[in-house]
């Protein structure tokens, strides 16, 4: 048993000579985000689709302290309580919180930032258990962006925050292994995003000919190594099938993207457009024949789990964890360079619509095993639960070696 902060046994209760279920402990977590916007990116959207799922379990209480912009786009549960926008340090607040109201657990989530730094010092200092979540910005991609402000916020505070978090959070086992690169000795709960399986009326239907289009949907941004999908797709040229490009601009990288399609001459094949939402976005998943994420590296990659739920094969690459997709043959896995990309376009792309829709079901099967956000939000109250001391370690825990 790893090391775990005191609190009460879980409790069990008999009646006669039968034993009951157990009695279930309740649990107030606050989750500290920067913000709960669309543009924030995969962590907001992580954060707010957690709480919502956390907040349906009666036994447990959610409260979201947003550290950074107040404005909130994300839809939320009525049963999530937002605490009121901080511009100043948190002590206050966390201080009349805890008194009135108990919290057990501060969660929180992303690097960098001072108002993160804020929040975890002052839980510590009222002794509230701290869980941290990275969220893939330790990686080394991640580290070099910015490398000079980072080193700032790593000297003055962001080491110290990293090594006195009592607990940290891994969206994958690579992210995991991360952080034990970095010297980080705490228990690790290594627990996925999850997501809302669309109706099977939903999925992609599939027909035998015509045009077939293979879609990007994410972030534009250098990290997404779309530069090299572009190139790769100029190079593999997939008779009657479109590029789509779909995803918010970031930091002008779609002037870049647009300016590669243009010099390939593949104006009339790829297409790149702004960010889409709601329904519209299920849309664009269930029309597409195959999904790539051609990334240089991501902590999780939550676009490949809703491509697969929509029952749409994939591409992507080993700088994302997902090893499973050729495991399972619902997509292929592969090094994120020119010729790789090409091969795995070229395979994909000449593959049989009937192989196709095949590997789809396939990886729509994944989802439904591993990634809908019952099972998603019950393996974090497994861990929270352990890391209370009132429950035992589940599998999802790893502790250093």
């Amino acid at each position: 048993m790893g090391p775990t902060l005191a609190g009460p046994s879980s409790r069990e209760v008999r009646v006669g000579h039968g034993l009951m279920n157990p009695v279930r402990e309740s649990i107030h977590v606050v989750h500290a985000v920067p913000s709960i916007t669309r543009t924030a990116g995969g962590t907001s959207t992580f954060v707010a689709e957690l709480a919502n799922h956390e907040s349906l379990d009666p036994c447990t209480a959610v409260t979201l302290l947003m550290m950074g912009s107040s404005k909130q786009d994300l839809p939320l549960s009525p049963g999530v309580a937002i605490a009121p926008p901080l511009r100043t340090r948190p002590t206050k607040w966390l201080a009349e919180t805890h008194r009135r109201r108990g919290i057990d657990l501060l969660h929180a989530h992303a690097l960098w930032l001072r108002h993160t730094h804020d929040v975890l010092s002052t839980a510590q200092s009222l002794g509230i258990p701290t869980i941290l979540s990275p969220h893939g910005m330790l990686e080394p991609h991640a580290l070099r962006h910015r490398a000079g402000k980072k080193l700032m916020a790593r000297l003055l505070y962001q080491d110290h925050d990293l090594c006195r978090t009592d607990f940290l959070h891994a969206t994958a086992l690579p992210e995991a292994q991360t952080l034990r690169r970095c010297g980080l000795k705490q228990p690790v709960m290594i627990v996925p995003p999850g997501l809302d399986l669309p109706p099977r009326a939903a999925m992609r239907t599939w027909s035998p000919n015509g045009q077939r289009e293979a879609l990007f949907f994410s972030r534009i941004h250098p990290v997404k190594n779309l530069i090299g999908l572009v190139s790769a797709w100029a190079a593999s040229r997939p008779h009657d099938w479109t590029l789509r490009i779909v995803g918010p601009d970031e930091g002008g990288h779609s002037a870049a993207v647009q300016a590669r399609i243009d010099a390939l001459g593949l104006g009339n094949a790829v297409t790149v457009s702004g960010p889409v939402y709601g329904p519209e976005k299920g849309n664009l998943f269930a029309s597409a024949s195959l999904f790539i994420l051609p990334s240089l590296t991501e902590n999780f990659g939550i676009v490949v789990a809703e491509a697969l739920a929509y029952g749409v094969p994939v591409i992507t690459t080993i700088g994302t964890p997902w090893s499973e997709l050729p495991e399972r043959d619902c997509g292929l896995w592969v090094r994120p360079d020119h010729d790789s990309l090409v091969a795995a376009i070229t395979e994909a792309t000449q593959t049989s619509p009937d192989r196709l829709r095949d590997m789809g079901l396939r990886g729509r099967a994944l989802v439904e095993e591993k990634y809908q956000w019952p099972s998603v939000r019950d393996a974090m109250r497994a861990a929270y639960l352990w890391a209370l001391g009132r429950g035992p370690r589940p599998d999802c825990v790893m502790l250093a070696s």
